[in-house]
């Protein structure tokens, strides 16, 4: 399903390639009439190739917007981004062909910039993608993949895990031994954080750890949470 944002920046494209020598002084709203006849007759010309090269980017380049309206950056560091989905929860997915990946955007709060995260990988060249009911369709190279999707997934498991916990504590409180609390220390650094903050691996681990289990930066937050408890000092 083509988002209104990608499809408003490709309706607005279609001046700029009919009438490339008006690109710079183009402004948003403007409307143009093309009348087949006055195009120039097929093989009248000899064909070209006119593609766009990238440029580096620059604090003062900003997209032309209309009055009253603003453009910030949202997000950056993706490959090659191109179809995106807003999901119930907000957050946005986005393609990223030449990376074989579907990464998700979430911004804690405006004007803050968003975060990317893998949320799958090992894709060929994904596109399209589309929710529906309980399932996300993506499709690449290799075909139409369905992933099983709930929005209150996240939220479950969170509170399984934090009455894991609980039970845990009583536990130890009833058998006289020592709980150790490795939730709390581990919050801000869950799957859902970018690599290097991420101490919890995902389903699809980018660091040498199992699927969801401690990378080495979880491992060495968890003893020095066993340590403290312990009132041992940590080793610098």
């Amino acid at each position: 399903m083509r988002s209104p944002v990608a499809a408003a920046i490709l309706l607005a494209a279609i001046p700029f390639i009919a009438l490339p020598a008006l690109a710079e002084d183009v402004a948003p709203g403007t409307k143009f009439e093309i009348r087949p006849d006055a195009l120039p007759k097929p093989y009248a010309t000899d064909a070209v190739a006119n593609s766009a090269g990238p440029v580096a980017r620059t604090d003062a380049m900003r997209p032309q917007v209309p009055k009253g309206m603003t453009a910030t950056l949202f997000a950056s560091g993706l490959s090659g981004p191109r179809e995106m989905l807003v999901l119930p929860d907000r957050s946005i997915l986005v393609s990223e062909p030449e990376a074989g990946r579907i990464s998700r955007l979430v911004a804690p709060s405006p004007p803050a910039r968003a975060r990317a995260m893998p949320f799958l990988t090992g894709l060929d060249g994904p596109y399209g993608m589309t929710l529906r009911r309980d399932a996300l369709y993506v499709a690449d190279l290799d075909g139409l993949w369905r992933v099983p999707y709930t929005a209150g997934d996240v939220e479950y498991l969170r509170g399984v895990l934090g009455h894991l916990n609980d039970t845990i504590a009583e536990a130890a409180a009833e058998g006289d031994a020592t709980y150790v609390d490795t939730f709390t220390p581990t919050v801000g650094h869950d799957v859902c954080t970018l690599p290097g903050t991420r101490w919890i691996e995902g389903l699809a681990p980018t660091a040498p750890a199992l699927p969801v289990h401690p990378n080495a930066l979880g491992s060495e937050a968890l003893a020095r949470a066993v340590l403290t408890t312990l009132g041992v000092p940590a080793a610098a």
